[in-house]
C-alpha cells in the first residue's frame, strides 16, 4: 500500500473543532475535512507526501525511509512548508479501519527547514523560556534547547552547526560539516570548527542557516493516534 499525507482544513463553516475527532453531544457526524490543494501535485493530482508501506497482522510499517514535504495549515496564510528527511512510519490499524493507534513517525528536520519557519514560542520569558525569542525562527529555539549541532548528517560531509555568538537568541554563525570527531563547542573562527557559511542575505547574518550547505537535521520522533476522516472537497 501507499501512505499518503495531506494538509487538511476543517470543513465546517465557520470552523467547529469540537467535531474534528469525535461526534460531540447533540451532533450526528464528525471528522469532515477539506484537502489543502498545496498538498497535491501533478496531473491527475496526487499527494506530494507519500511512502510505500505494508500492513501485516494489523501493523502498518513503511518500507523505506523517504522525504516528506507538506504544508503546515495552522494559523493564517501564507502557511510554511515543512520538510522531513528519512521518514519512517508505523502504527496499528484495526480491521474496522476506523482508527490508527500506536502511531510513530521518525525522521530528521533539516536546519534550513527550521530556519524558514517562524518560531511561535517563547515570545515572553518564563520558567521554561530563559531566552526571549522575538522575530525568530524555529532553528533559534531548537538550537538553544537541543544544542548547536544536529545529530543527523544528511549530506554526508560531517555534522554542521549553528551558533549564536552574541547571546541575543538569534543564530548569526553557521559552520559547514565539521567532522565526526569535532564539536561545535570548539573552533577558533567565530566558534566554527569547520568552514563558515555565508548568509543568504549578507545584511541578515541569521540567514546563513537557510543556505543549501547547511543541510543536516535534528532527529525527531512523533507519537500520534488518528481517527477515520471524511474528505468532502478542497479547501483554500
Amino acid at each position: 500500500m501507499t501512505v499518503k499525507i495531506y494538509g487538511a482544513r476543517d470543513a465546517d463553516d465557520p470552523f467547529f473543532p469540537a467535531n474534528n475527532f469525535k461526534v460531540p453531544p447533540g451532533f450526528t457526524t464528525c471528522c469532515e475535512f477539506k484537502i489543502n490543494p498545496q498538498s497535491l501535485s501533478g496531473l491527475p493530482p496526487q499527494a506530494r507526501a507519500r511512502a510505500p508501506a505494508r500492513i501485516e497482522r494489523g501493523r502498518l510499517r513503511s518500507l523505506a525511509p523517504v522525504p516528506i514535504q507538506f504544508t503546515l495549515t495552522v494559523g493564517s496564510p501564507p502557511h510554511p512548508e515543512i520538510r522531513l528527511e528519512r521518514v519512517l512510519l508505523s502504527g496499528r490499524v484495526p480491521s474496522s479501519l476506523d482508527e490508527f493507534d500506536e502511531g510513530l513517525l521518525g525522521g530528521a528536520v533539516p536546519i534550513n527547514t527550521l530556519a524558514q519557519t517562524e518560531n511561535p514560542y517563547c515570545k515572553t520569558p518564563s520558567p521554561r523560556c530563559s531566552v526571549q525569542f522575538v522575530d525568530s525562527t524555529l532553528i533559534d529555539l531548537v538550537s538553544t534547547l537541543l544544542g548547536p549541532q544536529p545529530d543527523v548528517d544528511l549530506d554526508f560531509d560531517g555534522l554542521e552547526c549553528v551558533r549564536d555568538t552574541d547571546g541575543d537568541g538569534v543564530i548569526n554563525v553557521c559552520c559547514d560539516g565539521v567532522g565526526l570527531n569535532d564539536s561545535c563547542a570548539g573552533g577558533t573562527t567565530m566558534g566554527c570548527p569547520g568552514a563558515m557559511v555565508d548568509p543568504v542575505d549578507r545584511t541578515k547574518p541569521y540567514t546563513c542557516a537557510q543556505a543549501p550547505d547547511i543541510a543536516d537535521g535534528y532527529s525527531v520522533g512523533i507519537t500520534f493516534t488518528a481517527v477515520k476522516a471524511t474528505i468532502v472537497g478542497f479547501g483554500q
